[in-house]
């Protein structure tokens, strides 16, 4: 699923459980805005698209390859 970061933040104190940093961001989609994680903090920018992958209960962001920006969604 493709979306655009509208917003994203740094966690440096994480909760239990969590690793150090946890990159977190705020992702709109054709339908809606999800709340994701994010692998490193040289993808987090806002405007950029990115591609949500679904993993369990949680969201992650990567960043679209070259190919992807031109795909067009199915109908």
């Amino acid at each position: 699923m493709k979306g655009t970061i509208l917003t994203y933040t740094v966690l440096n104190i994480t909760p239990e459980g969590f690793g150090e940093p946890l990159y977190l961001c705020v992702v709109k989609t054709k339908d809606e805005n999800l709340l994701s994680y994010a692998r490193d903090k040289e993808m987090l920018k806002i405007g950029k698209k990115v591609n949500l992958q679904k993993q369990g209960d949680h969201y992650y962001a990567r960043p679209l390859k070259f190919k992807e920006y031109f795909k067009k969604p199915p109908e």
